[in-house]
């Protein structure tokens, strides 16, 4: 199953060799794989082409808006100074460094952009597994109490004009060998239970490791009763950073019902291999309970 998976993952490149066959097929006056090549073509564009095509339901006029974002920074040292600029130019409510190296969370303690900052510690880890920057007020974070959510990944509250949204954020492992695939498609079933638990407006967001056409993905949204901020927004691929033609969209950020994206788009990597992830999102509808962040 998985190595279908990390196939089907790479549909825009798949896409873009069969438009590139079929037009030297043409060329060749080569029938049979013009076809082929076609048929190809059509059948990844068709899985392709609904991140483009499909819309968000627009919010009421005058809705107040809440601004995410995220950067897998995978234990590396990043471009500290860069992140506090673009902290200050785009001012999110709340940006989440998911697994980032001492030096980094050393740098932000001391001096984050004027943001606050909360690290994550999974119990018997001596050093930050996640931390939040946060300009609003970021109640309750912690790690997930779930003991199947990855080491990096933490939960809390932030008010979206006066209502509280839950949010969830998580690097779940690369899917490149059939135990690390069990583990990140664990780690997706514990985001759905968690979603199905949360009573507030909530977000799931991060590094999935699974494209918008892979299984797991559907059955994140389906068992999660989720929907994908993506659609409508193109293709918004994050990894890796540095090879643009072979770049995947594997950070996600992911909306329960009553939520919709008014914005979104990558930013800078500040020397990750992931591409961070920003999404403004609005209310559509009033939430269904306003009692607390979930039935835990």
């Amino acid at each position: 199953m998985w190595p279908l998976e990390l196939l089907a993952n790479f549909r825009v490149q798949l896409l873009e060799a069969a438009l590139l066959a079929t037009a030297l097929a043409i060329i060749l006056k080569a029938r049979v794989a013009l076809v082929v090549c076609a048929l190809a073509a059509l059948a990844n564009g068709a899985v392709v082409a609904p991140s483009f095509g499909g819309s968000q339901p627009a919010p009421p006029k005058g809705a107040p808006t809440l601004t995410l974002g995220h950067l897998n920074a995978q234990n590396g040292d990043i471009d500290v100074a860069g992140l506090r600029r673009y902290l200050t130019a785009t001012r999110p409510a709340v940006f989440v460094i998911l697994d980032p190296s001492v030096a980094t969370a050393n740098a932000l303690q001391s001096d984050a952009a004027g943001y606050q900052v909360q690290a994550v510690h999974r119990p018997g880890a001596e050093f930050a597994l996640a931390i939040a920057l946060a300009r609003v007020p970021f109640h309750g974070v912690r790690h997930p109490l779930d003991p199947a959510f990855p080491n990096s990944s933490l939960e809390g509250v932030v008010d979206l004009g006066t209502t509280p949204i839950a949010v969830l954020f998580l690097h779940t492992e690369s899917p490149f060998t059939p135990g690390r695939s069990a583990h990140r498609n664990r780690a997706l079933a514990a985001a759905a239970r968690w979603s199905r638990s949360i009573r507030l407006p909530h977000v799931v967001e991060g590094d999935l490791n699974a494209t918008p056409w892979s299984a797991v993905f559907d059955t994140l949204l389906r068992n999660g009763r989720l929907h994908n901020s993506l659609v409508g927004f193109g293709i918004q691929a994050s990894w890796p950073a540095g090879f643009a033609p072979g770049r995947i969209p594997i950070d996600h950020a992911l909306l329960s019902a009553g939520l919709t994206t008014v914005e979104r788009g990558t930013g800078p990597s500040f020397g990750s291999e992931h591409r961070s992830l920003h999404i403004t999102i609005a209310r559509i509808s009033a939430p269904t309970s306003s009692g607390a962040a979930s039935d835990r």
